[in-house]
């Protein structure tokens, strides 16, 4: 159950750091790297527009990938 106790098909935003290797990304990217401040200013611009994704999907129908986590697949 979603939020007010309505029924979501939008999937959870499960994030996966070690699928396939034994190093994970979080090892691969420096501390001090831009890209991280990037990805910070773009989960939150993502996380502001959560009541609008929720508005827009339907109650019924098949499941789909959620939209902030579809955007993120690109970011570190």
């Amino acid at each position: 159950m979603g939020r007010r106790g309505v029924h979501s098909l939008r999937s959870k935003d499960v994030q996966r750091t070690a699928m396939w290797t034994t190093v994970s990304t979080e090892e691969l990217v420096p501390a001090d790297h831009p890209l991280r401040t990037m990805r910070v200013v773009a989960s939150a611009a993502l996380d502001e527009l959560l009541p609008v994704f929720a508005m827009i999907y339907s109650p019924s129908g098949r499941p789909s990938i959620a939209p902030e986590q579809h955007e993120q697949v690109g970011m570190p």
